[in-house]
């Protein structure tokens, strides 16, 4: 068996979008290519015993069902079509392709960017597409004024115009005037007309199944946006749309019809309030009505990985409502019936991802320690159907995760995971290194983790919990609004001692910790409160919160909602809580790692403690990602993400286990 390595992340396909075609699931499969530093998107359908490629050339993966039972995509734009879109005009192409993948023929083309389709009729399409407000409808005018407009705005991009919140997005830039706009396209004439107003954001939507109903989420603003959505409903036939719910008052997660009635996750709108608190509700005129108490999870998924897909966590069929909740140290799928009580449809070991239901159900997600595959569920009972990772999983040494629980100081269970080395000896001492997760309010799982795997094989113990602050115990559980680096804090530690006593082949002296996001946060509090570890990595973190004051894109409400108040009625709170505080008191060796397009974490947050442990004599050393979001090391280039695991391994290797960069 071979042991992982840092470039073996390519050898791990993450499964997006389980969809069916008929009775007949199909996905799309993302794998990263190191050598050509890349991520090859691949059409996947059952077919006989396994799944075969499609040979279809896909942009973006999103894939529909045409009513004619032929696959509804986009593609990339060739020939003198490409040679315009890289002038600047706006262009999405969409094809039909027979499921068995025969040749795809095109369907129509509408001027929109990004832009996604579903049949809602036999002619018309329900389109969302990326809609810039900055720029003029270049594609609406006379052919000769074309050239001119383009050039005009392309002089503008010189300059970034902000003049509404959020100004910025991770993974998007600066998104003043940028929206998600909805469209209808009818096939039989050709028009292509909006939906919704140009200011609009549009979040969800779902059509009833005679195609008579549009309904859909999001909010409209010109100056300072929201967390809340209003719904709408349209209807084909009239072509008038009405107002259901108005803004500022519910907060509303995904949705679909069950005849005329709508249901889906809902909960009261505060002003800085996220979705942790849906509920599964029947949307009523008069308000959203809950259904299922679900107060002791978290609606959709929350588990974190660096090799994980996504797709579907909420869908009606069969009279039923289908839905994901993070459910402990997990994900769970969940069938309802209105009016009856809950039935968890996936076994207690299986960490689900995305589903596709029809007459037959199919959920994506993984065995403990196990990458994704694709599997049948009935009764309970889980049939394997992909093999996307076989052959990784057969000739790689993968070391599962084990599960344990212990009590905190207070008298709480927490729950935590521990990876034994590759080849774990028994009479041996180990290095170990403590992972923190991100969010906070995300969780931890048994789901494989490359880099995780790649500490087990260079020979460390690799432990990691789900504190106070997590995901999956419910809203008491979750809120540490106030007091982060208290509670957290102390189940974090606390549970360090517990798997040191449990593991004594751990050496207490070779011990490190890491973590990125809410992660990061918390390893530059951990440095500034403890010299327990003789080495740190700070990945993608914040130190600074009063400087960090309106830089992030969740800046409308992150403050008041994760620290508990404001930088001017609140300073001394919000400084307590900042790491940057208890820097001048670090004495560990610290590696920060940063984006520089990272919107949600800013990246002075690393500078300045990067600055202030070189002002005070810590060994330290800080690498900046251009061109990266905050989730390089899920989403990055294959050769930054290469990069940012070896800068990891050698300083743990260096500060942790005392080795050099080759491992001696």
């Amino acid at each position: 068996m071979q042991k992982f390595t840092i470039k073996d992340f390519e050898k791990i396909t993450s499964v997006h979008n389980l969809n069916l075609a008929g009775d007949v699931p199909l996905f799309t499969a993302v794998r990263p290519d190191c050598d050509a530093n890349k991520y090859v998107t691949t059409l996947m359908i059952r077919d006989g015993g396994g799944f075969k490629a499609l040979p279809y050339r896909i942009a973006g993966r999103n894939v529909s069902m045409l009513k004619d039972g032929r696959l509804l995509f986009s593609v990339p734009a060739e020939g003198a079509d490409r040679e315009e879109v890289k002038k600047g005009f706006l262009l999405t192409i969409f094809c039909a392709g027979p499921v068995r993948g025969d040749e795809a023929e095109e369907l129509f083309r509408v001027p929109l960017q990004g832009a996604a389709a579903q049949q809602v009729s036999d002619s018309l399409f329900l389109i969302q597409a990326n809609y810039d407000g900055n720029r003029p409808d270049i594609e609406s005018m006379p052919e000769e004024e074309r050239e001119e407009a383009l050039s005009a705005f392309k002089e503008e991009q010189d300059f970034i115009v902000c003049q509404e919140l959020p100004y910025n997005g991770d993974g998007k830039g600066f998104v003043s005037r940028k929206r998600k706009r909805l469209y209808l396209y009818d096939l039989s004439s050709g028009e292509l007309k909006a939906l919704t107003e140009p200011l609009f954001d549009a979040a969800g939507f779902a059509v009833n199944k005679e195609g008579t109903k549009i309904a859909y989420t999001g909010c409209c603003y010109d100056t300072v946006g929201t967390t809340s959505q209003g719904l709408w409903m349209y209807d084909t036939a009239s072509g008038k749309t009405e107002e259901v719910y108005p803004q500022k008052k519910w907060c509303i997660g995904p949705f679909g019809f069950m005849g005329e009635e709508l249901y889906g996750f809902a909960a009261p709108y505060e002003n800085y309030t996220s979705s942790n608190k849906l509920t599964v509700c029947r949307l009523e005129k008069e308000g959203p009505v809950c259904i299922a108490d679900t107060s002791d999870q978290d609606l959709g998924v929350k588990t974190v990985s660096d090799c994980k897909g996504s797709g579907r966590t909420f869908a009606v069929s069969g009279g039923k409502l289908w839905y994901i909740s993070t459910f402990g140290s997990g994900c769970a799928l969940w069938s309802l019936v209105p009016g009856e009580k809950p039935v968890r449809e996936t076994p207690k070991d299986f960490d689900i991802d995305h589903f596709a239901v029809g007459s037959s159900l199919f959920v994506c997600g993984s065995e403990p320690g196990m990458p994704e595959e694709v599997y049948s569920l009935e009764n309970g009972a889980l049939t394997k159907l992909s093999a996307v990772n076989q052959e990784t999983v057969s000739s790689m040494e993968i070391s599962v995760p084990e599960f344990m629980t212990f009590t905190n100081r207070d008298g709480m269970e927490i729950e935590g995971f521990v990876i034994k080395p590759a080849g774990f000896d028994p009479a041996k001492k180990y290095p170990g290194i403590l992972e923190i997760h991100g969010g906070p309010r995300l969780t931890a799982s048994h789901s494989f983790n490359h880099e995780y795997q790649c500490f087990a094989s260079k020979g460390y113990f690799v432990f990691y919990c789900n504190p106070r602050g997590s995901a999956g115990r419910g809203n008491a559980f979750a809120n540490i609004r106030g007091i982060r680096g208290t509670v957290d804090y102390y189940d974090i530690m606390d549970f360090t001692e517990e798997v040191l006593k449990r593991w004594p082949q751990i050496d207490r002296e070779k011990l490190g910790v890491t973590g990125g996001s809410y992660g990061g946060y918390m390893t530059n509090w951990v440095i500034g409160h403890t010299d327990l570890f003789k080495g740190a990595v700070s990945c993608r973190s914040n130190s600074n919160i009063i400087g960090n004051y309106g830089m992030s894109d969740r800046g409308l409400w992150s403050c008041e909602a994760s620290y508990g108040g404001n930088i001017w009625d609140d300073h001394d709170l919000i400084w307590e809580q900042s790491p940057l505080k208890y820097a001048r008191e670090v004495k560990t060796p610290t590696l920060f790692l940063h984006s520089l397009d990272d919107h949600r974490c800013r990246f002075h947050n690393s500078t300045q403690m990067y600055t202030a442990l070189m002002m005070h004599g810590v060994e330290t050393r800080m690498v900046l990602f251009k061109g990266e979001p905050h989730g390089l090391s899920r989403i990055g280039k294959p050769s930054r993400r290469i990069r940012r695991l070896r800068e990891m391994t050698d300083w743990m290797d260096k500060w942790v286990a005392g080795k050099d960069a080759e491992g001696r």
